[in-house]
């Protein structure tokens, strides 16, 4: 704010944050299951002989990344109204 900018663009900052970081480790969240989906895949096609147990589709992935940045999203923003209503000189000298 000390830079001319207003409350709700503070705000907006830290809430484009943190959806963007919800997004991104949604994405690496879904890689990782999908990763870890082929080889117990094949030690379940070694036990049981059945082919394709675990499965994940598309809307899983579009679920879990909406979920991530929905969490992640609400989880930023009280403290994105914390920093918008912060008092500037207050923040620039204790920070």
């Amino acid at each position: 704010r000390s830079l001319g900018a207003r409350k709700m663009d503070i705000s907006n900052v830290f809430n484009a944050e943190s959806s963007l970081i919800g997004f991104l480790s949604g994405l690496i969240g879904a890689l990782i299951a999908f990763l870890i989906i082929l080889p117990v895949n094949a030690i379940l096609y070694n036990f049981l002989d059945v082919q394709n147990l675990i499965k994940m589709e598309w809307w899983h992935v579009v679920m879990m990344l909406g979920i991530s940045t929905t969490l992640s999203l609400m989880a930023g923003f009280i403290p994105s109204r914390i920093a918008a209503n912060r008092d500037p000189a207050t923040a620039l000298r204790t920070e």
